[in-house]
């Protein structure tokens, strides 16, 4: 279960980790937010 919280405590991290990178880079935080959760819909949809 602590390996469960861990993971669930270091992901958003991660993923503001990249977040900044990317923005550092040129992308929109916004636009790569909402590609990201459209290619999450699409991939359950084709489940």
């Amino acid at each position: 279960m602590s390996l469960y919280r861990e993971l669930c405590s270091e992901f958003p991290k991660a993923l503001d980790a990249a977040a900044d990178h990317l923005t550092q880079l040129g992308y929109g935080r916004a636009e790569l937010l909402v590609e990201h959760i459209s290619e999450e819909f699409a991939s359950k949809v084709r489940l």
